[in-house]
């Protein structure tokens, strides 16, 4: 085989035929228009239409990869018209198995077509509302494994294993319900991610409060949810799991908060005076939302030292609120002491027996 090739290359002494100056001159031509209405294209409709979803760079970066594939095809075309790389091309396809190069082209494909996918909708998410994200990230993982599967089934032909396969899954059998039960679980995510999709109980973005941990949910995929903790710890945690189980959203349809703040008073305090401090110090706080709610102010409960008062006020998410009920805290506790407010100690009251007091 490996003599072969000079033999074969050295039978036409010239590859410049008139067949190849035509080509050559179609190919240049073709290059040319390509160019011409590619830019054309871009600079007048698809700058106008995807500059929503994508940059100017990379619109750019797109346009000159569709350019640099249509000239390595024009190439290649120009090229298998000289007898030598045609030569070369079936010589290479000779010791190299076809159905081999042919299976890592699909997979170099593949790669880019789900890159491409990936690129398209992290750039879609950026301009859509948390519910319509949720929606189109489950979309991208179902795209993105129909893509996989769709090669794998290409592969699997391109190797003429078609019959077999199914000769395999007709057959199997038992081992097909092993398989089916063990699988459970991984159907089950899967048919839980759709679920959560269309019903959306939470979405990207949404604060939420899942086993007594606070978290924003991160990401959402077909097989789990991933929750962002307010320490920056990450619960991953399997869809058919959360699916089942009861979450309090903070801002699945309204963000905003009432947060509360409970101070004990003493009983000598003149409460009307404390109800109105307190008052004061909310409204002074830039993350109060005196536009939704007044503060209001609240005598909850009787207590052994004291009197147990709560403040409400609103703030415009749940991160707000926990930090306004800090700052009130440590304003209200400095405005108490200056007015002479009492926030009391607990106190206990011993009586003695009076034959106690003998012995």
């Amino acid at each position: 085989m490996l003599e072969e090739l000079p033999d074969q290359i050295t039978e036409q002494t010239s590859f410049l035929t008139p067949q190849f100056w035509g080509t050559l001159v179609s190919g240049i031509i073709l290059a040319v228009v390509a160019t011409f209405v590619i830019r054309w294209l871009f600079r007048k409709y698809v700058k106008a239409y995807m500059s929503k979803w994508f940059s100017e760079h990379s619109i750019t970066v797109g346009e000159r990869l569709i350019l640099a594939f249509i000239y390595l095809s024009i190439t290649l075309w120009i090229f298998l018209e000289m007898e030598p790389f045609r030569s070369a091309v079936d010589y290479f396809f000779g010791i190299f198995p076809r159905d081999l190069f042919l299976t890592i082209v699909v997979l170099i494909v593949t790669f880019l077509i789900v890159t491409i996918f990936r690129i398209f909708f992290e750039n879609y998410l950026k301009a859509r509302t948390p519910d319509q994200k949720t929606v189109v990230r489950v979309i991208e993982q179902i795209v993105i494994a129909l893509v996989i599967l769709l090669a794998l089934l290409v592969i699997v032909g391109i190797f003429g294993l078609g019959g077999a396969v199914t000769a395999i899954i007709a057959g199997a059998g038992f081992a097909g319900i092993v398989v089916g039960l063990a699988a459970q679980g991984v159907l089950g995510n899967i048919f839980s991610g759709i679920s959560i999709m269309f019903s959306r109980p939470y979405r990207l973005g949404d604060a939420m409060l899942y086993h007594n941990d606070f978290a924003f949910v991160e990401d959402i995929n077909l097989m789990h949810t991933v929750l962002r903790t307010w320490d920056n710890r990450r619960i991953i945690v399997p869809n058919s799991i959360i699916d089942k189980e009861p979450l309090i959203n903070y801002t699945i349809k309204d963000a905003t908060m009432i947060a509360p703040i409970f101070v004990d008073v003493a009983y000598e305090s003149d409460m009307d005076k404390a109800y109105e401090l307190m008052k004061e110090e909310a409204r002074k706080h830039p993350l109060c939302r005196l536009d939704l709610m007044e503060p209001k102010v609240h005598m909850t409960n009787f207590k052994d030292s004291g009197v147990q008062l709560r403040l409400i006020v609103m703030a415009t998410t749940q991160g707000d609120a926990f930090q306004l009920s800090c700052d009130l805290r440590k304003a209200i506790l400095e405005r108490f002491r200056k007015e002479g407010i009492e926030i009391p100690y607990p106190r206990r009251y011993v009586i003695m027996d009076s034959d106690d007091e003998h012995n």
